[in-house]
Formats: structure tokens, sequence, C-alpha cells
């Protein structure tokens, strides 16, 4: 190898360390399923390919490696896939050309898919992904919850207002007959309420359309994942089981309005929102202000009162990774009373404050000591305090 060869390759292996990329893993975010997320796309995609091995990658398809990476990290999904296909046959062989192709093609995909007019083309692109990366357990299972949700929809019905896409099965009679009208009506004003308290507005300046469907009970555990205890789903788009709406209605409005606050967190601060304040406020918000909101608040407090206080710490993720039910259940009613604790003594306003602080960056205590001059802890702690009076 010439000695210029090596300097190349050194230099790449510089900037291969410093330059590793991740894609943030759906796991760590509370939007959450109600609790969990979407299967995950988080594999990094590799800049110095030279670094083991070198002796076989041609110098022009690493420099081609190396500028897709950065279309990946600026955005541009379809020009880094166009680069990355191009490193591909110019070197099949190469492993690490084609992970990054499948990382590629899977981050063009998921934006597809927030799109209802190039979902099917999201499936084909994921496809091809796993051709690419068989080997990625969270791709294939992405791809088949993909696939299951296409059939599941495909024959579905969609009705519209200003700010929701609502999709349900045509042939269910007690959603035709006066149904859809009470899912579309108590989100409009769940939106107009939260727009206000968050100070965002979903679905407007050209933004897609909140997408809300409403399924089946068997469908909504096969196509979530998630166990008999969970209400609803919010993975970008809100999923709400429907078995028999004549004597579920209060709890469809309850849990339309729980999942539509998980939209707005997301979209106020983004995905590193902690667990127990999207959790925490999306059950605060459920209800409405007054006396059922009070009732529901106590319920929980007594709740927590017989069962052992989780730190923040603990709370920070996923709820649904805490154990079983009843652990759940636990950290779900400890976060809407700490909520409704730092309401009753800081205001609502502080609570809005950290999610939008988490937009840039911000930790939740953090933004809660900056606004209060005192922590989260010490406020959990007197949370306890009055608790076990």
């Amino acid at each position: 190898m010439s000695g210029a060869r090596r300097w190349w390759l050194a230099l790449l292996v510089a900037i291969g360390v410093a330059a590793w990329r991740f894609w943030p893993s759906d796991d760590s975010l509370p939007q959450q399923l109600e609790v969990g997320g979407a299967p995950t796309i988080e594999r990094g995609v590799r800049r110095a390919v030279a670094v083991t091995q070198s002796e076989r990658v041609d110098e022009e398809w690493t420099k081609k490696n190396a500028e897709a990476i950065r279309l990946l990290g600026t955005g541009d999904f379809e020009g880094a896939v166009a680069l990355f296909a191009e490193c591909v046959a110019g070197d099949p062989t190469e492993d690490v050309f084609r992970a990054n192709l499948a990382e590629a093609l899977a981050r063009l995909a998921r934006m597809e898919y927030e799109i209802v007019e190039t979902r099917l083309r999201a499936i084909g692109h994921l496809e091809q992904a796993v051709e690419f990366a068989p080997e990625r357990a969270d791709l294939a299972e992405l791809l088949q919850r993909w696939k299951a949700t296409a059939e599941v929809e495909e024959d579905f019905w969609t009705d519209h207002t200003a700010h929701f896409r609502l999709s349900y099965d045509g042939d269910r009679e007690e959603l035709l007959s006066g149904g859809y009208d009470l899912v579309l009506q108590t989100l409009e004003d769940a939106y107009a309420e939260y727009a206000e308290l968050f100070g965002v507005r979903l679905a407007e300046g050209g933004a897609p359309a909140v997408e809300v469907v409403l399924l089946e009970r068997e469908e909504f555990d096969d196509l979530t994942g998630l166990g008999h205890w969970a209400g609803g789903a919010y993975d970008g788009r809100i999923r709400v089981p429907v078995t028999d709406l004549d004597t579920e209605q209060q709890r469809l409005i309850r849990v339309l309005r729980h999942e539509l606050v998980h939209a707005f967190v997301q979209e106020a601060g983004g995905r590193g929102v902690a667990g127990w304040l999207n959790e925490g406020l999306a059950e605060f918000l459920e209800e409405p202000a007054g006396a059922a909101r009070a009732a529901a608040i106590e319920r929980s407090r007594q709740k927590v009162s017989a069962t052992a206080m989780r730190s923040l710490k603990e709370l920070s993720g996923s709820l649904s990774s805490l154990g079983g039910v009843d652990e759940i259940r636990a950290a779900y009613a400890q976060s809407v009373s700490f909520v409704a604790w730092i309401e009753h003594w800081y205001g609502e306003r502080v609570l809005f404050q950290m999610v939008e602080g988490c937009r840039d960056g911000a930790k939740v205590g953090d933004t809660f000591k900056e606004r209060t001059r005192t922590s989260l802890e010490a406020v959990l702690e007197d949370l306890a305090q009055d608790l076990s009076q």
C-alpha cells in the first residue's frame, strides 16, 4: 500500500471515531403506544469503513460513504440512500455499505410512513432495508407490524375534521350511527383546550392531520403488543380499542383525551420528555377540570399511599418497563399524583414549561429548579410525607 493511501485511511480512522452517528431509539420515548413505542431503529451508520477492511475498500466508495453519512445527518434520506446504493453496487461484498444502506432506507421509510399517501412506499423501502440487513430483527419486526396494520385497515372508512383523520371499520353499525361524530367532537374540543395549555397547534400550516384509528380489542392487542390493561396507544397515531360503544362512551372520551395529550407533548417537547411527566399530564388532563378530575386524582393518591414510591429516575423512561400490570398502574398513579401536587403548589404553567424545555435539550428537573428554586426530588418527598399522614 502506498504512503498516501495509508495516510488517507489513517485520517478516515480519526474521522470515524469522532463521527459515529446513532439514530435515536423510539423505545426511549414517552409517547409510547400508551407506554411502549414502535419497534426501534437504533443502529449507527459507520463512517470509516476502511478501519477494519482497508485493503479491499476502494477510496472512491469510502468517500461516497462519508458523503452519504453527511446527507443522512442533514435529513436528506433519499440522497443518502442513492449514495449508499452506489457504494453497494461498487463493492457488493462490503458489509458496512450494506448495513448503512439498510439504515438509510429505514430512516426514509419512517419518514414516509408518517404520511398516509406515502405509506405503501414506506413499506417497500423497509422491505429493501430488511433485505440488505437480515440480521436487523428490529427492522423485521417493524415491517411485520406495518404489514399487519395495512391488512387490518385496508378497507377502513375515513372521516376528517380540521385537525383529525379518523379511520374505522365501516361495517360496525354503532360507529356509523353516531360513534364517529362523538369521537371527532371529543378530539376537536380537547384540541382547543390543549393548544392553549401547550402553546402549540398540531395539523396546521401544512402539517398532516392527527391520525386516529378505532379498532376491535383483538386487533388493538395484536397491532400494539400491549396488554389488556392498555386503554389506548399513541405511536404517532392514536389507536383506541372499542368493543361496545353504548357502554364505553365515557371511557372512550377519557382515552381519546389522554392519547391526544401525548401528541401535544411530542409536538411541544420532542421525544425527550420524562415518562412520569408525559403520562402524568395525560392522566391529569384526560378528565376536564372539575369534580371528576379531583376524584380521579384522589383515587390515584390512595393507590400511591398503599405502595412504595419510585424515584423520578425510575419513572423517567417508559413506564411499561417497570414490571407487571400492578407495577405499571402504580407508576401511572404516582405520576399523576405528582403532576397534580406540582400543579397545586407551583401552578400548572411550570408543568408545560418543563415540557417546552425538553425541546431545547433541558432536563425537566433543571427547568423546574430554574422556575421554582427547588428540586423535583424535594417536591416528591413533600408528596410522600403528605400521603403518609
